[in-house]
């Protein structure tokens, strides 16, 4: 068996996640290697598109989901939302679609969204939605003319978009432009143009895609990551022929032969790198695990080959000409200032603002 250091392990994943040498390919190209981007913050979304690819926009993340429908968003993995590529949405739904109803089965119930309320829903929502794009609010005022009533100021409304997302009826539409809303709207008539990847073992090829993209990891991870049971993880990666490896006394699974990434990244909150992994060990020590992984939230990190070194975040002063990009480094990491300002800078190229980095230590 082959033994890895942490840190080629760290490089490694690095390297899979599209972090070290950026492509150059599409959207899409994007977060099929990374097996999907986290969506539930907007502006985070595109921007760990921006951390995998070169000379990408902001604009340019927008129109793939928002025009050209090359990419979707939609809850996936783990019931959480995930821009991945329109392809894929499909059979993702089809294989995760009915654990994540399950999952949140009794906290329906709470809400009042029974067995009987939610087939009424999934009856009338192809009706209320054909042909248009509407924000949550909208779709529950005309749910409700249809017959269809839960109460709109509290969760159920959301929990009711969830379950219809994962019985495959709607999935997340455009923004709204001017208060950058979110929209819904059918899965059938978003996709209709799409063609649909059909793989012929759909939890072996999530399996698969995982490896890629986050490998070395441990069967462990992939479970936590997908959302599988321990032992529906390990039967899905069991015809992979993948490849062990020993990191301290860890076993590790890897696609192949692994390349190496270097440099540093700023990741957005949430970023999917940051949460990848159950055994996060590797990844963090205890300063930089309080100012990412802290108050249940997942902040801006900064990751030099493939390790959390601090934090940052847009700084906005008001009649300031640019936005200053705070980065706060651990105690100790050697900061390579030139680096951490071309990478500043590519933020602001990606936003299309001007940037200033303001680097901290300690």
């Amino acid at each position: 068996m082959v033994s890895l250091s942490g840190q080629q392990v760290l490089r490694m994943r690095m390297a899979a996640q599209g972090l070290g040498a950026r492509g150059a390919g599409d959207v899409a190209a994007a977060v099929t290697g990374c097996a999907g981007i986290q969506a539930q913050d907007l502006l985070s979304s595109r921007l760990a598109v921006r951390a995998r690819m070169r000379h990408m926009t902001e604009a340019q993340v927008a129109r793939a989901c928002d025009q050209e429908r090359s990419v979707v968003r939609t809850w996936l993995m783990r019931g959480t939302l995930h821009m991945v590529a329109a392809a894929d949405v499909r059979w993702l739904v089809r294989l995760l679609g009915p654990t994540i109803a399950a999952r949140f089965q009794r906290r329906r119930a709470q809400l009042g969204l029974d067995p009987a309320l939610c087939e009424r829903l999934l009856q009338k929502l192809p009706g209320v939605l054909a042909g248009r794009s509407l924000s949550r609010r909208e779709v529950v005022a005309d749910l409700a003319q249809a017959g269809v009533r839960f109460d709109p100021a509290g969760q159920a409304a959301a929990h009711a978009m969830v379950f219809a997302a994962a019985a495959g009826v709607i999935c997340r539409g455009p923004d709204r432009e001017v208060e950058g809303e979110p929209t819904y709207v059918l899965l059938k008539e978003w996709l209709a143009r799409v063609k649909e990847r059909r793989p012929l073992e759909p939890e072996v090829e999530l399996a698969r895609r995982y490896f890629a993209g986050f490998g070395p990891a441990a069967v462990e991870d992939f479970a936590a990551w997908s959302g599988f049971g321990l032992p529906a993880a390990r039967a899905a990666c069991s015809p992979l022929g993948l490849v062990t490896v020993d990191c301290d006394g860890r076993r590790l699974l890897l696609a192949g032969v692994g390349e190496e990434g270097a440099g540093w990244r700023l990741l957005p909150k949430f970023d999917t790198y940051l949460v990848g992994y159950r055994d996060r060990t590797l990844l963090r020590d205890a300063a930089t695990s309080q100012a990412v992984y802290a108050g249940g939230w997942i902040h801006p990190a900064v990751v030099h080959d493939g390790r959390l070194v601090g934090s940052w975040r847009l700084r906005r002063q008001y009649g300031a000409s640019a936005v200053t990009i705070r980065v706060q480094l651990s105690f100790g990491v050697p900061g390579d200032e030139e680096a951490l300002e071309a990478e500043a800078s590519d933020v602001g190229r990606f936003l299309g603002i001007e940037t200033r980095l303001e680097l901290r230590r300690g």
